[in-house]
C-alpha cells in the first residue's frame, strides 16, 4: 500500500524524468538536479494531505530549462487545452 516500495528509493535520487507535449520534448533532467528530494518532499506534504496512488505532486522545474518571465508569455504556450502530454520517468 506504498505509493514507492522502499526497494525503489535508488528510482527516486537519479532517475530521469522528462515531459513531452503533443509529441515534442519540452523538459528532461534527473531527479537529483531538484532542489528537494523526493522522500522529502512526499514526506513534508504527506503532513498536510492525504497522499493517494495516482497523485501527481507538481514541483516546478529543474534548473537549466526555459526560465518563463512574470510579464511575458511564452509562445508557443506551454500548454494549452486539448495537448496530449507524456510525463516519462526511467
Amino acid at each position: 500500500d506504498s505509493l514507492f516500495p522502499p526497494s525503489s528509493s535508488s528510482e527516486t535520487t537519479s532517475a530521469y524524468i522528462s515531459l513531452e507535449v503533443n509529441g515534442e520534448k519540452r523538459q528532461g533532467s534527473t531527479l537529483d538536479n531538484m532542489i528537494w528530494n523526493v522522500p522529502d518532499t512526499i514526506s513534508y506534504l504527506s503532513k498536510y494531505f492525504k497522499l493517494q496512488p495516482g497523485d501527481l505532486i507538481m514541483t516546478g522545474t529543474p534548473g537549466g530549462v526555459s526560465d518563463i518571465v512574470v510579464g511575458r508569455f511564452s509562445f508557443p504556450p506551454i500548454i494549452i487545452i486539448g495537448d496530449n502530454l507524456g510525463l516519462y520517468f526511467t
